[in-house]
């Protein structure tokens, strides 16, 4: 077997004749030769033989197979070989100095810093039994790792395998059959064969049989005294001493003697030629974070104008960042000081030493590095929420940095709390605040427009839950100063929280704490004031009786006094008089808890009028508040809503008017017709019977069902109400429960527009009996002249409009089930199904 050439012997296809296979056999039944691995390792051999067929091609016989077969020699005598890497890759890092300098000369800097890191993270993981190997696999699968780590060998030891790759073969190409980087591995051997006679050294092979089957056997290490004198000539170059001392410069920023920054910027260090290859790379490592930190120092010493320049962030948070990091940095310099205090003592420090010390480092100047990347596009709230997240994901040294860096950014808006919190006054000059205040807003208005939380600035330190308590907390104690007069009370909370309180919060442990008892301590002073020195509630109940129409002696009184007034064109009314009969009628029916000052604030107002309006239609009554505690209380929108709620239930009650009227006027035809007319006066009669039927059922419900049920709702609210933004959510769903369930919505308008229309056929009926009958004068208007046919039948149109309305409506209210009151009213409405049968035959 061992006369075989590469290529010869048993025909292609054959499963016993390949000539990969018959090498690997008899390359495995050689225990003695110096790149075998022994008959108990033909596992390896396998493998390595599958490797060569993934990368150079399983092929059969000719040049291929030959080229095959001399690469899977190689690559078991590479495994089988004893060559070691040479003393300066012998440890990981001699390894990780390889990385970083091949890095650093490819102008990679940032990376090359990067790489340190998260090497000496590799190092420290405990799960890899051999972080060496490790590197050197990842190094190689770079693929240029070989040239990179030989080029890192010392002169002598290149020679060394330099000239036995020449011994090898003469004639080997330039490129390598595979890409095997493995420190301290010769380049293969070529493929070519060698002429019969001679291998590549030279000595006679025998005849018949291949040069590339010579046992090769590999070049001895170079020997410790030559690796000795090589780091003895580059050591005496330059002294240890001065390269200590010019590594020093270079992370203090100052250009050495034999070590300058790159003038251009690009991180790239000018290096002497006097320093050796290993003390380059070296110092490569040792200016790349010098580099690192020159750009955090020129950060932390710059000013807001030159962030603002360069499109940077600017404020007091991103001040509070910078002195943070100066602290950081100067913390850094005086372990250095000690490290250059104890170099000149001691002389075991080297340059190496300084850049172990160095990587142990690198890893916080690398966070410094990345959070002013971050400052510079954030500030206020958002920045000091991303270093809250940042100060998360790293533990150790790295992470106790992070965290100081945190708390000292967070206390610019610990200040701005703690102000806001004691005297309800924002100080943000930079927009860094998690709260907006708009200082052209009225104190009348300070509660619902002045302050606005802004969600996207919101710390991490709050919840969004917290951060609207204090929201209400400083929003009340403004509100205490500012609309209820009470700065006294303010002063004194003030002083007894101070800006210690909420440094010693700066663990920001007891913060939520800390915010909740502030909202609710103002709070609650908010609500004493509101209910004690401004009645509240007694308001309330005056609006109630007044806007709402809920004092019926009073209604009754005003509309009987009003009613002539009122029923004149719009154009023809008098403020004047409508003033002065309110102030009669609100004497006339007094109200229990109510005071000259609650009589001072009811009020007519009247609205511009339109061409066919009467009185009635542009009369209301006022409640006004001058108190600006009352006035943020009761805003223009909250009593836009009770004129809304007032129009609709003064309509109703101007219908009640008429209707009762009319039958007064009804009362005395008995006694001043015959009896040929009665029909007519009994049909005018019925059809007052059927709209006072659904005026009373009307009113019923709404006082009843809508307005009294709210109020006790209303009421049981305001008892278990934590603060005013609490007040002001009951008060609104009081409102919204009345104007929904009286269907003044605007998806209840159908049922709406009915009822109206239902109302003015009351107006109409009021209208067409006039007509008929005008009391007093003693006539008879449209009964002489066959009248009373026209007036017949304008009556049984009008009521026949009224039924249709009906009708309508009681089909409206029951499509709406889900409320059960309104089922309720459609029943009482049409108790015996007189209207349900007219829409039936509607349809028929």
């Amino acid at each position: 077997m061992s006369g075989m050439r590469p290529g010869s012997g048993s025909r292609p296809g054959s499963r016993s004749g390949t000539p990969l296979r018959a090498w690997s056999t008899a390359s495995s039944s050689r225990p003695g030769s110096a790149g075998s691995l022994g008959t108990s390792d033909r596992g390896t051999v396998l493998l390595l033989r599958e490797l060569v067929h993934a990368h150079v091609g399983k092929t059969e016989g000719g040049a291929d197979a030959r080229q095959s077969v001399n690469t899977l020699r190689y690559a078991i005598r590479v495994v089988g070989s004893k060559i070691g890497p040479p003393p300066s890759l012998s440890s990981t890092s001699a390894v990780s100095d390889a990385i970083v300098r091949r890095l650093a000369k490819s102008h990679r800097h940032e990376d090359a810093t990067r790489a340190s890191y998260l090497i000496e993270v590799l190092r420290s993981n405990d799960s890899l039994g051999n972080p060496q190997l490790l590197l050197q696999l990842l190094d190689a699968l770079t693929g240029s790792a070989h040239d990179d780590i030989y080029a890192a060998w010392p002169t002598e030891t290149q020679k060394v395998y330099e000239n036995y790759g020449d011994r090898v073969d003469s004639r080997e190409p330039k490129e390598p059959l595979l890409d095997l980087p493995s420190s301290g591995i010769p380049r293969p051997p070529s493929s070519k064969p060698q002429q019969s006679g001679s291998d590549h050294s030279g000595r006679a092979v025998p005849t018949g049989m291949d040069a590339t089957e010579s046992p090769t056997v590999p070049p001895p290490a170079p020997s410790p005294e030559l690796l000795a004198a090589v780091v003895q000539r580059e050591n005496s170059a330059v002294p240890e001493r001065v390269l200590l001392r010019q590594a020093l410069f270079v992370l203090h920023g100052i250009d050495g003697d034999l070590v300058k920054s790159d003038p251009t910027g690009n991180g790239h260090p000018s290096i002497s030629s006097k320093i050796g290859r290993g003390r380059k790379g070296l110092l490569i490592r040792v200016c790349g974070l010098g580099a690192i930190l020159s750009r955090v120092r020129e950060f932390s010493q710059s000013s807001s104008e030159q962030d603002e320049t360069s499109g940077g962030g600017k404020g007091l948070v991103v001040g509070a960042f910078k002195a943070a990091l100066s602290a950081e940095l100067d913390k850094f310099f005086a372990e250095m000081a000690a490290i250059e205090t104890q170099g000149k003592n001691d002389k075991a420090w080297s340059l190496r030493r300084l850049t172990s010390w160095v990587e142990e480092s690198s890893s916080r100047i690398l966070l410094m590095n990345k959070l002013v990347s971050i400052s510079m596009k954030l500030k206020g709230c958002a920045l000091t929420s991303e270093l809250d997240r940042q100060s998360r994901r790293t533990d150790g040294d790295v992470g106790r940095t992070a965290r100081r860096l945190y708390r000292q950014s967070c206390r610019p808006i610990l200040r701005m709390l703690r102000k806001w919190l004691a005297e309800g006054v924002i100080d943000d000059e930079y927009d860094e605040f998690f709260i907006f205040a708009d200082n052209s807003v009225q104190p009348v208005r300070l509660w619902s427009e002045k302050y606005k939380l802004v969600p996207e600035r919101i710390p991490s330190m709050i919840t969004p839950e917290v951060a609207s308590a204090a929201l209400i907390a400083g929003k009340a104690v403004d509100f205490l100063r500012a609309c209820c007069d009470d700065r006294e009370w303010v002063l004194q909370r003030a002083s007894k929280m101070t800006e210690r309180d909420f440094e010693d919060n700066r663990e920001l442990s007891n913060l939520t704490e800390a915010i909740t008892a502030a909202s609710s301590e103002a709070s609650e002073r908010v609500k004493k004031l509101m209910f004690g020195k401004f009645r509240l509630v007694e308001h309330l109940e005056s609006l109630r009786s007044y806007l709402l129409l809920m004092r019926g002696d009073f209604v009754q009184v005003i509309t009987d006094a009003l009613g002539e007034d009122l029923d004149k064109p719009a154009g023809m009314i008098l403020r004047n008089n409508l003033v002065r009969v309110l102030e009669n009628s609100m004497r006339i029916s007094p109200g229990e808890n109510e005071s000259e000052v609650d009589h001072d604030r009811l009020d007519v107002r009247l609205l511009e009028a339109s061409k066919k309006d009467t009185g009635w239609d542009i009369f209301r009554l006022d409640y006004r508040f001058t108190e600006a505690a009352l006035e943020n209380f009761f805003s223009d929108r909250v009593m836009s809503r009770y004129m809304r709620i007032f129009a609709f239930l003064w309509k109703l009650k101007r219908a009640e008017h008429y209707l009762r009227d009319l039958w007064e006027v009804q009362r005395s035809w008995n006694a001043s017709l015959n009896s040929s007319r009665n029909q007519l006066f009994l049909q005018c009669a019925f059809l007052r019977v059927k709209m006072n039927h659904f005026i009373l059922n009307l009113q019923y419900f709404l006082v009843y069902e809508v307005l009294d049920s709210s109020w006790k709702t209303f009421m049981e609210e305001l008892k278990s109400a934590s603060d005013l933004q609490v007040l002001l959510g009951s008060h609104a769903n009081y409102l919204n429960s009345i104007t929904t369930r009286a269907l003044l919505r605007e998806e209840s308008r159908d049922q709406h527009e009915r009822i109206l229309r239902i109302l003015d056929t009351v107006l109409d009926l009021k209208e067409l009996q006039d007509q008929i009958y005008k009391p007093g004068s003693g006539l008879e208007i449209g009964m002489q002249a066959g009248g009373r046919v026209d007036t017949q039948s304008a009556l049984g149109k009008l009521e026949k409009e009224f039924d249709s309305s009906m009708a309508g409506l009681l089909e409206s209210l029951n499509v709406r089930t889900n409320d059960d009151n309104l089922v309720l009213l459609a029943l009482r409405l049409d108790f015996n199904e007189h209207y349900s049968v007219l829409g039936r035959e509607r349809f028929l």
